[in-house]
């Protein structure tokens, strides 16, 4: 009966040893390279204490605070904001931070630079509006430079520039004359409409 057989597959003795050790991994059904083999970390952002912060101001209702609608000014201000908790830094300094933090990955942040910090905290037409009426400025004073530096008890430490915006201005002046054209056009209906009924 029972013989047992002997027969050579390979000969493994011009194998190096690396080679060797995998085949018998294989044959001892172990994995072929270990996990911390497989992968390097290049690169590892810590991301509790963002999250930490991001979740305080959403309980604190800073989001809707600072517009009802999401968009991507606000989710730039809110970015702000969460870096200068975390790294307390220029607006410059902040834009480059947040290349290595993970406030870049959140959704609707996209790409942040200078400018756009800049953008998401300059005040609008409301706020402008509230400090000329208080008197921190008088917007007819502007020449067509149009820049003043002011100062207010609203923004505490914070450094105002007001500036004339000629582009916004036309815009307005435009619709202006649009609204009392059509309102002219409006009321001469009324008045051949009126005289028509008496006639």
């Amino acid at each position: 009966g029972r013989r047992v057989r002997k027969r050579t597959l390979a000969n493994l003795t011009s194998w190096p040893p690396a080679k060797v050790a995998l085949l018998r991994r294989v044959l001892r059904d172990e994995p072929l390279a270990a996990p911390d083999d497989a992968f390097a970390v290049e690169r590892s952002l810590p991301h509790g204490h963002v999250e930490a912060v991001l979740e305080a101001m959403r309980r604190l209702g800073l989001p809707a605070l600072l517009d009802r609608r999401r968009s991507p000014r606000r989710d730039r201000a809110l970015a702000l904001v969460a870096e200068r908790v975390l790294r307390p830094a220029s607006k410059l300094a902040t834009a480059r931070l947040l290349d290595d933090s993970t406030l870049a990955g959140e959704p609707g942040l996209g790409a942040v630079d200078e400018d756009a910090l800049y953008e998401a905290t300059a005040l609008r037409h409301h706020a402008i509006r509230k400090l000329a009426e208080g008197g921190t400025f008088q917007p007819s004073l502007f020449d067509e430079r149009g820049l003043a530096e002011v100062a207010s008890d609203d923004y505490p430490g914070e450094r105002l520039v007001v500036c004339r915006n000629r582009l916004l201005a036309e815009r307005r002046r435009s619709k202006r004359e649009e609204l009392l054209a059509a309102t002219e056009a409006g009321f001469d209906l009324q008045r051949s409409a009126s005289a028509d009924c008496r006639a």
